[in-house]
């Protein structure tokens, strides 16, 4: 399941999407994954250079609030971040050659086809509620990275600059569900 997020290809509308897909009976399971693709053609080098560096800085946080099966290198699919050293990329290729593949959390292959980056870390859901607050993380993530580089690892939740109160609490409660 992928959804698009940028100036050229709308989302449609996901609630009425989820709502369709669950009457008709639609399941997930441990194999199926939400990948969320978001434009990226706008960004520079060193932005987009910075999500991959945050994303790697709050990966354990991220770790906690999605199922087992999609955590650490669990999956082959979208294996870990962490141990790659993104302060020496300063480019789409540089990232790129560093990672090689595209089965990652965060996948640099999409830059290339789609000029997006593409999160591949979520479990598949049709709960438009998870869905929504995901997609909502990854843009907001983005659009974080244009001004913003952590400068060490995030230990909570709580410590994520770029989420509200509100958000905080749904991605609290999703670790709390999941541990």
């Amino acid at each position: 399941m992928k959804l698009w997020i940028d100036d050229v290809r709308p989302a449609p509308n996901g609630y009425q999407w989820c709502k369709s897909v669950n009457e008709a009976g639609a399941v997930v399971n441990k194999s199926t994954g939400l990948h969320v693709h978001i434009g990226a053609k706008d960004l520079s080098a060193k932005q987009y250079v910075n999500v991959f560096a945050n994303y790697q800085m709050l990966e354990r946080v991220i770790d906690s609030f999605m199922a087992r099966s999609r955590r650490e290198n669990n999956n082959g699919f979208c294996k870990t971040l962490n141990g790659y050293y993104f302060s020496l990329g300063e480019s789409v290729s540089d990232v790129r050659n560093l990672l090689g593949s595209g089965y990652y959390k965060v996948n640099p292959g999409s830059y290339a086809v789609h000029k997006t980056i593409e999160f591949r870390q979520h479990q598949g859901s049709t709960d438009f509620e998870k869905i929504s607050n995901w997609v909502n993380f990854c843009m907001k993530l983005v659009a974080w990275s244009k001004n913003n580089r952590l400068e060490r690892e995030v230990q909570s939740i709580d410590e994520i600059p770029f989420l509200t109160a509100k958000e905080k609490k749904f991605f609290n409660q999703r670790r709390e569900a999941l541990n």
